[in-house]
Formats: C-alpha cells, structure tokens, sequence
C-alpha cells in the first residue's frame, strides 16, 4: 500500500506543476489524504466477502463515477443525483455501522 501511496503522491506533485501550481491545496499532507476511495474502503470494511455482502467497497464501485462526473464539471440527470445521494447516505451508515462495530471489546 505504502507504495501505491508514494506513487500517488508524485503523481499529483506532477500533475500540480503542470498546472503551475505553488499554493497548497491539502490542508494536511498525511497519506491517507492520497489514497483512492476504493484503497480507504478495503482497509476500514473488514469484511470479507467484499462483492457478496453490503460494503464500502461496492458503495464506492457506484459513488465514484457520478462524483467524477460532478468534478468534471457535468450536470447530473435527476436519477444520478437521487443514485449519488442514495449511496453517499449508504456509506454513512455503513461507516457508522463499522464505528460502533470497532468499539465492542
């Protein structure tokens, strides 16, 4: 993992001087601020069968291409917005569900 981070963190360092950019744009610069949705949900849902089961990780598969598209700058149809917010609800609960879930002894 630590090795896709690092390539991840050039990446963008490239990517911010074609842009001619010298502001910071993260306002914390730790890893995990670089890692992909996909990367942060296989390491916080624990479980197993990660395509069978209600996940992070299948939340993300549907909530990235429509927020891609927002970044890009697209308009959503009235189905992608009601999709998007659907899963965005879906993974906080999911998240609160792993939260309360971490706390049992």
């Amino acid at each position: 993992m630590q090795k896709n981070i690092d390539s991840w963190k050039e990446q963008f360092k490239q990517k911010k001087e074609k842009a001619n950019l010298s502001i910071q744009i993260r306002q914390e610069q730790h890893d995990l601020s670089y890692c992909r949705m996909e990367d942060l949900a296989s390491i916080a849902d624990f479980e197993k069968d990660k395509q069978a089961k209600s996940t992070l990780l299948r939340d993300c598969m549907e909530y990235t291409p429509i927020r891609d598209a927002v970044a890009h700058t697209s308009r959503l149809t009235d189905v992608a917005k009601n999709r998007l917010n659907s899963c965005f609800e879906n993974i906080k609960a999911r998240i609160k569900e792993l939260l309360k879930i971490s706390k049992v002894p």
